[in-house]
């Protein structure tokens, strides 16, 4: 789905009933005004090699979402906040 705008890229994924993964942060704009959703997970970058996760502390902060149980509908979630 490149180059299509941010709403329909929430719209497809609460049609398959997905978790929307990003790294944009409009979505949290978006989250604000659509409330009916399958999560939205944001990864901050900032293009700094120190602060961005690489993909394994990527892949360990999902498992620990995952770990907590969270509920799968109508949040938002930073990534970053799990990077424990």
């Amino acid at each position: 789905m490149r180059h299509k705008k941010d709403i329909d890229h929430l719209k497809e994924a609460i049609v398959k009933q997905a978790v929307l993964f990003t790294f944009d942060r409009d979505f949290e704009r978006i989250h604000k005004r659509i409330r009916k959703h399958f999560d939205i997970i944001i990864l901050y970058q900032e293009n700094n090699p120190k602060k961005d996760m690489k993909e394994l502390k990527i892949a360990k902060a999902l498992k620990n979402v995952e770990g907590l149980n969270l509920s799968l509908k109508n949040n938002l979630y930073k990534l970053n906040d799990f990077n424990f």
